[in-house]
């Protein structure tokens, strides 16, 4: 599975709620974790004492983390493209998970994700796992704790069964001997007929057989829509976590963001693991 996340934090008022759920990634195999945070160009030049603050501000973070047993590194850098200088972090600690927060910094992207968070996906090479947070959902404490609750007790793998999505497929299976549940969703259209109902569950069932020989268990799924709603939709009946492929055979996410990583995550609210097409050697399958 994974083993060093890096973990993006912007002082929000939600960083608590993201916090939260990171203990929840030992499950996933995730041993190491990289505390990062970029300052936007722009603002002015970072005094050594505001720079001290911010280091502090994410030790108070890494060393909650740490009672947790993991090893966490703190990370504090500028640019004028965060999304950019955070997969740059990524690629130099050997980073294979990408964890930030989704939601909208402000009315004007009330129905988007958070531009860094788009721009994260856009960009970048290896799995972003997007948390759906809401500034009401932060905890008073600052420290990171853990609800109860775990991503892999109902998992939901959305894929479209073409080449683009092996890697997101590929993942699945890694988590199989851990999850509860893995259920297996495609969502078909009556214009494409490489798509149809009958072609889809032949390859669905083949899928389902090498989910039960690495050991998970769930059901296949095939339903009738516009993608990223009827993920949602499906998502809604108690999934724990969705994973869905960066790029499809109709619903490449970097260039449809809009309809289909944002409605997913925002629709959905729950946590979406984008997996792109190809991942650096090293990252997660």
């Amino acid at each position: 599975m994974f083993r060093t996340a890096l973990v993006a934090l912007d002082r929000s008022a939600s960083e608590a709620a993201l916090l939260a759920r990171i203990a929840d990634l030992r499950s996933w195999g995730v041993e190491r974790i990289v505390l990062a945070h970029v300052q936007r160009v722009g603002g002015g030049r970072l005094s050594a004492e505001r720079q001290e603050d911010v280091v502090t501000w994410l030790e108070e973070h890494a060393a909650g983390l740490r009672l947790t047993g993991f090893a966490v590194e703190v990370v504090v850098t500028r640019s004028g493209v965060p999304a950019e200088d955070l997969l740059a972090v990524a690629a130099r600690d050997s980073c294979d998970l990408v964890v930030i927060g989704s939601r909208s910094h402000n009315q004007a992207y009330e129905f988007f994700l958070g531009s860094v968070a788009t721009d994260v996906l856009r960009r970048t090479d290896r799995p972003v796992l997007l948390l759906h947070l809401d500034a009401s959902d932060a905890a008073p404490d600052r420290t990171a704790v853990s609800d109860g609750s775990t991503t892999l007790e109902r998992v939901l793998l959305a894929t479209d069964l073409s080449h683009h999505a092996h890697r997101a497929e590929e993942v699945a299976l890694t988590f199989a001997p851990t999850a509860e549940t893995i259920d297996v969703l495609t969502v078909v259209s009556g214009g494409d007929p490489d798509l149809s109902r009958e072609n889809v569950e032949g390859r669905l069932q083949a899928f389902m057989a090498r989910l039960r020989a690495a050991g998970g268990d769930g059901r296949a799924r095939v339903v009738t829509g516009e993608v990223a709603d009827s993920i949602s939709e499906v998502a809604d009946e108690g999934y724990t976590l969705i994973i869905v492929g960066k790029h499809g055979r109709h619903w490449l996410i970097d260039k449809v963001l809009g309809t289909t990583a944002a409605t997913v995550s925002r629709g959905a609210k729950r946590p979406v693991l984008v997996v792109p097409r190809d991942v650096p050697d090293g990252a997660a399958g």
